[in-house]
């Protein structure tokens, strides 16, 4: 009898140990961030827009209730992008979050004049919330070159190029004639 009064208080004891831990939560991941555009830059404001994708392996549905995020061009901060539209996020499926902030031209101050390129780089994190009412972070980290439009500098430089090729028609004319 005290045998079996030892062994029913163990397994007591196992199933109390066992149903008290918790549970890791699991978490959706950042993937990328995707369809960058930059509006004309030869404008005074303009508005660099693009995707934040997540992707959900867990086995569980997610809400995304919170997108706080800070913009960098050329390593200045230049934009907080805020987000607080609940968006659903099921299991095995991606969610693209949009973001869109307007910026000036005084943000761009590192355009290389070469390539026409800037350096995006986004940081921040994402608020989920699971079924269970659960609140995980997700990090957001992303960098990239952008190419720069100007129109303005695309006008210049289509003059720059005819012209160019005018000098050397005219060249080659008088070197044949000569």
């Amino acid at each position: 009898m005290l045998l079996l009064g030892m062994i029913a208080l163990a397994i007591s004891t196992l199933y109390l140990t066992n149903s008290c831990k918790k549970k890791k939560v699991e978490y959706p991941d950042f993937k990328a961030v995707v369809n960058l555009k930059m509006d004309d830059i030869s404008k005074n404001k303009f508005d660099l827009s693009g995707d934040i994708v997540f992707v959900n392996n867990t086995k569980e549905n997610f809400k995304a209730i919170k997108v706080i995020t800070d913009v960098m061009i050329d390593k200045a901060d230049v934009a907080t992008f805020l987000y607080r539209k609940p968006m659903s996020l099921t299991k095995g499926t991606e969610l693209a979050i949009p973001f869109k902030v307007t910026l000036d031209q005084n943000d761009l101050v590192g355009v290389d004049p070469i390539d026409m390129t800037v350096l995006f780089e986004m940081k921040g994190k994402v608020e989920f919330e699971n079924d269970r009412k659960e609140i995980v972070d997700v990090k957001v980290y992303a960098q990239q070159k952008l190419l720069v439009k100007d129109k303005k500098l695309d006008k210049q430089s289509k003059k720059e190029i005819r012209k160019l090729k005018k000098e050397q028609k005219k060249n080659k004319t008088t070197d044949v004639s000569e």
